[in-house]
């Protein structure tokens, strides 16, 4: 879940150390820095006998040597799964130009972040599964983290084929993002019947810890079947083809359907569609008039409820 403006507080530990802050910029390409990412997962299509199966997952990151591909240096990026982080491994390559960072994904470049941003700039990127999306700077303030003053920079993002779909995000200079971790994996990342929250769970430069979010007491966290989302009971569904266009055909396999609606939502949770659904089988769904775009499918009874993600072409 995106992390709105007024939580900023309740999610930054703020490390001062009684010295005067300097104001110098920070770089994010350190090799001293230490990044803890954590992946909430939720597939509802795996049930568990408490709900869907469920994980709470950290990775940490770091940055490594350089390398060169395509006559372009780039740094790699090294992440490790265990909880000591001793064994490592390649998990991408990242580029610097000038205040933009950018993500190389197979054999095209990703903007992930452009802290050259003034407030009321906007940058534009492919981050989420081919689609457009703007960041615009709302407004930047400093903040003083170890005793070094950092800029917050927050945003608001939004696809472009749909401004009103509009979320927060919060930039730390020198980190990255608050909300989907370092490399904004929220955005990058799409599966048809998978959810992945993705936040920064914790900062360390040079072994010191800069940054924790309060919600949790652990830099490194690894449960399965942590938190489970809701139960479904027997109630199964399934939609395809996805990504879809024009249409949509689901499949209600089993469970109780009186009083049973899908809907289709954004990603923000407004409801752009509700279809009735009065008995098990298969159904023809109309998406004419939906733009395209990323969106939740939710069917829900009285006492159950089960969700897909849906991409319209």
């Amino acid at each position: 879940m995106k992390i709105i403006y007024s939580s900023i507080f309740l999610l930054l530990t703020l490390y001062c150390c009684g010295q005067q802050p300097k104001n110098v910029e920070i770089p994010l390409f350190n090799s001293a820095n230490l990044w803890s990412v954590l992946d909430h997962f939720t597939d509802d299509s795996r049930i568990t006998p408490e709900g869907s199966y469920s994980s709470l997952k950290s990775s940490w990151y770091k940055i490594g040597n350089d390398s060169t591909i395509n006559n372009v240096n780039y740094k790699i990026l090294l992440k490790s799964t265990n909880q000591t982080h001793e064994t490592w491994s390649v998990s991408g390559c990242l580029r610097q130009d000038e205040k933009r960072i950018y993500f190389l994904d197979n054999d095209r470049e990703i903007l992930l972040y452009d802290f050259g941003l003034q407030v009321g700039d906007s940058m534009q990127s492919a981050i989420h599964s081919g689609f457009n999306y703007i960041s615009r700077l709302d407004s930047v303030r400093d903040t003083t983290l170890n005793s070094s003053v950092r800029k917050i920079y927050y945003l608001t993002e939004f696809p472009a084929i749909d401004p009103n779909m509009k979320v927060q995000e919060i930039w730390i200079e020198g980190i990255g993002s608050i909300s989907d971790g370092l490399l904004r994996q929220s955005m990058l990342g799409f599966t048809a019947d998978a959810f992945h929250d993705y936040q920064l769970l914790c900062f360390h430069e040079n072994e010191t810890l800069i940054f924790q979010s309060r919600k949790y007491t652990s830099c490194y966290i690894d449960l399965v079947d942590a938190i489970p989302t809701h139960t479904m009971g027997p109630l199964s569904l399934q939609a395809y083809p996805n990504p879809a266009s024009g249409k949509i055909m689901i499949e209600i396999n089993s469970g109780e359907v009186s009083d049973c609606y899908l809907h289709i939502l954004t990603m923000s949770g407004k409801t752009v569609r509700t279809v009735k659904i009065s008995q098990t089988g298969r159904y023809p769904v109309d998406l004419s008039g939906i733009p395209s775009g990323a969106y939740i499918l939710q069917l829900s009874t009285k006492k159950q409820t089960t969700s897909r993600k849906l991409l319209i072409l």
